[in-house]
């Protein structure tokens, strides 16, 4: 079973946020989707177990944080070619839309007018940015991923601080709602939990891991039944 796995579809190439995470244009989506239409077995999450005791071709198709092109761009298109897709939403960005750390430091990284930023202990010197910021922004990031929690809040803080930006409390149109949830779940879309605030799982202690993955599993079922 080959598990196919998005964040986001559509043209990032001029947001001010994390570019990565823009997994196809819309155009390009299209036809992957349409191709597995025509020669897989797209499957849901509920059909894995039998898959996987039976040959063929099968494939799963899954989205991972609850991005609003996922409603607007991605769900049209699995509709029309009649295509079911799983989403892995972080509940958190659901109830109180802000940018997700991986944004934020993208975007800050993009808007400080500053060329050089001193984010020691963290990294070794003064970080230089080049006009195009997308190495900088990889390079912290995978830092910020390395960190305990507490550090890795410790590190965003420096960062905010050296930018000179203080990054909007909340967003506008840039994550789902409910209501938009509910109506994919009602057209054959599985929902899935991918925490409540999207933290490294790995780097929480087991009783903060439990919280995000139950806190997450019991507002996605109040939400949806």
């Amino acid at each position: 079973i080959l598990v196919l796995n998005y964040h986001r579809v559509g043209d990032g190439t001029a947001s001010p946020h994390d570019r990565a995470l823009w997994s196809a244009g819309a155009e390009a989506f299209d036809k992957q989707i349409g191709l597995l239409a025509r020669h897989f077995d797209v499957i849901s999450p509920e059909d894995f177990e039998s898959a996987a005791k039976r040959r063929g071709r099968h494939v799963m198709i899954t989205f991972d944080d609850g991005y609003l092109d996922n409603y607007e761009v991605a769900f049209p298109i699995l509709r029309r070619h009649r295509v079911p897709a799983t989403f892995f939403v972080s509940t958190g960005f659901i109830d109180r839309p802000a940018l997700p750390w991986w944004d934020e430091i993208a975007w800050l990284l993009r808007g400080t007018a500053r060329t050089e930023l001193d984010l020691r202990p963290w990294f070794e010197a003064p970080l230089r940015l080049d006009a195009k910021r997308q190495p900088q922004i990889q390079a912290v990031l995978r830092r910020f991923k390395a960190l305990e929690f507490s550090e890795s809040r410790a590190m965003l803080a420096a960062l905010r601080e050296a930018s000179g930006l203080t990054p909007p409390k909340t967003v506008a149109r840039h994550w789902m709602d409910w209501n938009m949830i509910r109506e994919m779940s009602a057209n054959g879309m599985t929902i899935g939990g991918h925490t409540v605030n999207h933290p490294v799982l790995s780097r929480l202690t087991r009783e903060r891991q439990r919280e995000e993955i139950e806190g997450c599993a019991a507002r996605i079922l109040a939400e949806t039944g």
